[in-house]
């Protein structure tokens, strides 16, 4: 809370218990005013009470602000959320066609192993290198 917001809470604390003191000691019988007083503090009484209004009505808006701030964050961050799933399924996308590539390419060199005996020329002596010589 900064300090103009402790300062507005303050005042709107100060407020409503002056309002409910005067509403107290003006309901006792014993305190019976002169018309003159009566309406000084009805007067002093509807100044705080709209001082208070006006400060429920700054806070209210100040609070209405927050809340807009705060859900137009959220919108972003659902959209961002929202563009990081689609990235990811585009990247998964390109990932599956990758390995599809590289099965067929797989596919290719095992259909060559089974049709050969070997690599010629590995060796560079003219013999012919076996498949598990090289591993295969």
């Amino acid at each position: 809370m900064t300090e103009q917001e402790a300062q507005q809470a303050q005042t709107i604390e100060d407020h409503a218990e002056f309002v409910a003191k005067f509403k107290e000691f003006a309901s006792e019988p014993q305190n019976e005013l002169s018309k003159q007083s009566e309406e000084v503090l009805q007067s002093k009484l509807n100044q705080a009470e709209k001082s208070l209004i006006d400060l429920q009505a700054q806070e209210i808006a100040r609070l209405e602000s927050k809340k807009t701030q705060v859900f137009q964050v959220c919108r972003a961050n659902i959209k961002w959320q929202r563009e990081q799933r689609k990235l990811q399924a585009q990247k998964i996308a390109e990932q599956a066609k990758e390995i599809e590539r590289m099965n067929a390419i797989l596919s290719e060199l095992d259909s060559v192993k089974r049709m050969s005996s070997g690599i010629a020329g590995f060796h560079l002596n003219g013999e012919i290198a076996t498949w598990s010589e090289v591993g295969l």
